[in-house]
């Protein structure tokens, strides 16, 4: 699923997102889908907003974050 969105992104758009995607996610597998979903962000200042990290930690959802962008451990950037 995806959100397209012009302008700045902030932690209502984030928490919008995942409202909908709550509401999709529910509709296909039931309630229990939280217990065994992974959200995967990268390091964007909205992603680490408190409002967003706050509705993920209440909405049971695991959330992991990509590491921050590392040239030196990509060879091709070498």
């Amino acid at each position: 699923m995806f959100m397209l969105k012009s302008g700045s992104t902030k932690s209502k758009h984030i928490i919008r997102f995942f409202d909908m995607l709550d509401e999709k996610l529910t509709e296909a597998y039931g309630r229990f889908y939280k217990y065994s979903t992974i959200v995967v962000m990268d390091n964007a200042t909205v992603h680490r907003s408190h409002g967003a990290l706050d509705y993920c930690v209440k909405s049971k959802l695991l959330i992991y974050f990509v590491p921050p962008y590392t040239p030196e451990q990509n060879k091709i950037e070498l």
